[in-house]
Formats: C-alpha cells, sequence, structure tokens
C-alpha cells in the first residue's frame, strides 16, 4: 500500500470519526502532506505520476454543489443545508468542505509547494463505514478551474476503518464554488447605508430554500465576523407572514413583512426585499437585501 495513500486512508478514517471536520467557528483540520515535492516522491516514486493542473474542470457542478459518482452511485454535495461549508478554490490553494446531518462528509485539501501539488481528498456516501480517499500526487488527476475543479481517476475505498483491506476503485468528483467574492452575486445586505455581505462560504451554517410561496435563508456567520442574514418568510391563504433580520456587530435589524408583502420581489431561486427595518441606534432605517441560492 503506498504511503500517499495510506496517509489519505487515514484522513478518511478520522472524517469517519467526526475528527476531521471544523466546528462553529474553526478552520477545517489541515492535512500533514510532506514538506516538499521531493519528498513525495522519495517516499513514493510511483506517486509522481498523478498530475494536478490550472485548466478546465473536465467535469463540472452548479454553482455551490459538489458530486461524486463511485460504486455505481452517485453522492450530492450540496451547501445549502450543510453544518458547515467551506470552498475556496484558487491557483494555489485548495479547501473543500462539505458536512451533512446525513453523513455526506467531503474534504479536499491541497496547496501547491514549490512546484508540486501536495493534498488529500477524502469524502462519505452517507452514514456508515464506507468512505473514500486519495492524495496528490497519486492516481487520481485533479483540473483546477475558476472557483470550481475535477477530480478523476482511482480512490481508496475503506470498509469499516479497515486500512489494511483498502480496495481501489475508478471515481469522478465535481465542486463548484458559490459566486466568488466581490462577484456581486453573494447574498447582500444595506442598512441605513451600511453594506455587509454574507458568504456561504466559511459559514457556520448554511440554508437556502426559495420557492414562490416560502422563504427560508439563514446563513450564520456570527463566531466568524459577527453577521448573519435570515429571510423566513410563507403565503398564508394569500397573505405574506414573516420577517427579514440582518444581524450585525452593532445591531440586530428587523423588517417585519406586511400581508401584501410589499417591497418583496421573489424570482426563481433569488429574492430581493426593500423596506424599513428596526433595532438599530439610529431608529427606523431604510434598508435592502438581496439573497439568491445555489
Amino acid at each position: 500500500m503506498r504511503a500517499s495513500t495510506l496517509a489519505a486512508l487515514a484522513a478518511a478514517t478520522l472524517i469517519g470519526l467526526g475528527m476531521t471536520g471544523c466546528g462553529a467557528g474553526d478552520e477545517p483540520g489541515e492535512p500533514d502532506p510532506p514538506d516538499t515535492a521531493d519528498e513525495a516522491a522519495a517516499a513514493d516514486p510511483a506517486a509522481a505520476s498523478g498530475e494536478v493542473t490550472i485548466g478546465t474542470p473536465t467535469v463540472t457542478a452548479d454553482p455551490g454543489t459538489a458530486w461524486a459518482e463511485v460504486d455505481g452511485m452517485r453522492i450530492d454535495y450540496p451547501s445549502a443545508g450543510s453544518l458547515n461549508y467551506l470552498c475556496d478554490i484558487g491557483p494555489e490553494r485548495v479547501q473543500v468542505n462539505v458536512q451533512t446531518n446525513e453523513g455526506r462528509d467531503l474534504l479536499l485539501q491541497a496547496s501547491l509547494q514549490g512546484e508540486q501539488w501536495l493534498g488529500q481528498l477524502t469524502f462519505k456516501p452517507g452514514e456508515g463505514t464506507v468512505q473514500y480517499g486519495a492524495s496528490f500526487p497519486g492516481d487520481a488527476r485533479m483540473v483546477i478551474g475558476d472557483g470550481a475543479l475535477s477530480v478523476e481517476g482511482t480512490v481508496s475505498k475503506v470498509e469499516d476503518f479497515d486500512l489494511a483491506n483498502a480496495t481501489d476503485v475508478d471515481a469522478t468528483l465535481a465542486v463548484a464554488c458559490a459566486a466568488a467574492e466581490g462577484s456581486g452575486e453573494e447574498p447582500t445586505a444595506v442598512v441605513d447605508g451600511t453594506t455587509y455581505t454574507f458568504p456561504a462560504s466559511g459559514a457556520q451554517s448554511f440554508d437556502c430554500s426559495i420557492t414562490p410561496d416560502n422563504l427560508d435563508v439563514r446563513i450564520n456567520r456570527l463566531a466568524l465576523d459577527g453577521l448573519q442574514l435570515e429571510v423566513s418568510a410563507r403565503l398564508e391563504g394569500g397573505s405574506w407572514v414573516g420577517a427579514v433580520v440582518v444581524y450585525t456587530p452593532e445591531a440586530t435589524f428587523t423588517s417585519t413583512l406586511t400581508p401584501e408583502g410589499t417591497g418583496l420581489e421573489v424570482d426563481g431561486s433569488s429574492v430581493e426585499f426593500e423596506g424599513t427595518f428596526t433595532g438599530g441606534p439610529a431608529g427606523d432605517v431604510p434598508g435592502t437585501v438581496s439573497a439568491t441560492c445555489p
């Protein structure tokens, strides 16, 4: 069994034990790759055949989602509804961490060290003890694009945490982060002239569901930067019931919907709201909120 593969499988075991993911306000656990590409090659010369490139991912996912196909099944990893969600894909570093109530966990961490990418991938299909892992360099190819990536090749399958009897299987994986910071597509609130953004990536929890008669948006970043956005509303008998709440380090601003839904616009998976917010030191102030679910 390759040293690089065993490292990935050990990380996979930690995920299975609930030791690797990030908790509320914590950074995700960092892998311990070799310090240099030369050390990686020395530990396992055959592993140098693995490839990580910058380019156009070979397979794609919808923004704010990831998926894997392995062992004849497809595993979906949506950001909405996750316990923890982190997605940061760049030309020198990749961090993806999706944890769900159902045990569908995905952790991918890699970085460019010198001229070589080093990192680890682990993912689980759900409750149970089956998990998959890979190392970079290794037998799977990763292509890193603009906020998205793909992985195709051989990964190791571990059952019941039995590393000694891991088997090799083919897998395909795609990840696409939500809107990039500064793109203008992040959920945003403007209250009393101050603009607040609520990136889903890094949030302690993230829920986002928008339908014509039910709105449920909650982006919890309180432990990170003191921010949280909530849009909770529903149509009952033709009348809107609910509120829009913006938590900031200075105050909590609330705007209760009128039965007519004045200032509320719902378009597909997007919602916009304009109204009067209360709760701040200045009293009633104008504000707007916009959010689009992935």
